[in-house]
Parts: C-alpha cells; structure tokens; sequence
C-alpha cells in the first residue's frame, strides 16, 4: 500500500508540473506613449497588444513575439550632378536624383511570461520605437525634413493591474519629453 501510494502521489506531481509547463496565460498590454512640452501634454496616443505568456519554465526569449507596425513611408528627395551627354558632371547645373523612402511610425514588440515565484506577475520584454517627421525650432519652411527618433527596450516585472513608467526621454530637436507607461492585465 505504502509503495502504492508513493507511486499515486509522484503521478499527482508530474501530472501538476505538465499543466503549470504548459500553462499559457493571454495577457492585455496597453503602451501609452505621451508627449508634452514644459507642462503642456501635446499627446497621448495608446497602443493595445495581446502576448501569450508561457511558464516560467520557458526563457523570456523563448517565448512568442508580438509585433504592431504602424505608419507609412515619406519620400525623400536626393540631389545629383546633372550628367552631360559623356557622362561626365555638367558645371552649374544639378539635376534630381532619385526619391528615397524613409519608413517612419511606430513599432512595438513585446512578449513576456508569468513568474512561479509571486501570483499574478509576470516579466515583459517591450521594444517601443517611434519615428516622425519633425520640425526643428527656429527652422525655415524650405529646410529638409528632419527624422526623428525614439527607442527604447526594457524588461519590466509587473502585477495584474499595474501601470508602470516604462521610459521617460527629452528630445533634442524638439524640446518635448516623451514617456512611455506600460499598464498589465490578464486577458479575459
């Protein structure tokens, strides 16, 4: 009897370490990324994922990865020699050269996985970058466009419910402070 129930109770544990194994959790990610200048809030745009979070048995980098791309390409000219009927540069005069084209946007991956070690937490990786057409101050309305960007990766250990401050960053050409908060729940 004593071997009987040895064996029923190691049965009961490794049927219990293949469900917590298995476990995956679908976890809702809100990213809001605000911008304000002095104390002025220019923006507040909210990003919404959802990550399948595996057991901690898993590797962070292991586990899926969810991508949101959102934007557009801008055209941006470049400038060439105009080419005499030698091939050769013609003096004085310049012609268009081809159009090039930048992919500016916002761009967030994410993944993450629930911790053993406290109840409803989980560790989440976040990659957030932002890439904008932006004027810089003082400049002329015939300037080129400027390219601005902003990126940031970080691990985050978070709570079910909990919103914390990802990242807070100035931006040289425009003045603005950019930060990044990052609210945790389990999908439902």
């Amino acid at each position: 009897e004593a071997q009987a129930a040895k064996r029923a109770e190691q049965a009961r544990s490794e049927k219990e370490f293949v469900e917590k194994r298995d476990r995956v959790v679908p976890l809702d990610i809100e990213i809001v990324i605000s911008r304000s200048q002095a104390d002025k809030k220019i923006s507040a745009l909210p990003y919404a994922l959802t990550v399948n979070a595996p057991s901690p048995f898993n590797s962070l980098s292991s586990t899926p990865l969810t991508q949101l791309r959102m934007g557009g390409q801008i055209p941006l000219p470049t400038t060439a020699p105009a080419l005499g009927p030698d091939g050769k540069p013609v003096a004085g005069f310049t012609g268009g050269g081809p159009v090039q084209y930048k992919e500016i946007g916002t761009f967030i991956d994410a993944r993450g996985r629930w911790l053993d070690t406290q109840p409803a937490t989980f560790e989440v990786w976040i990659s957030v970058q932002e890439d904008a057409v932006a004027t810089p101050q003082g400049a002329s309305p015939q300037a080129l466009p400027v390219i601005r960007t902003f990126r940031a990766a970080n691990n985050l250990v978070l709570r079910v419910g909990q919103t914390r401050q990802f990242t807070a960053a100035a931006d040289r050409i425009t003045g603005e402070v950019v930060k990044v908060d990052v609210t945790l729940k389990v999908a439902k």
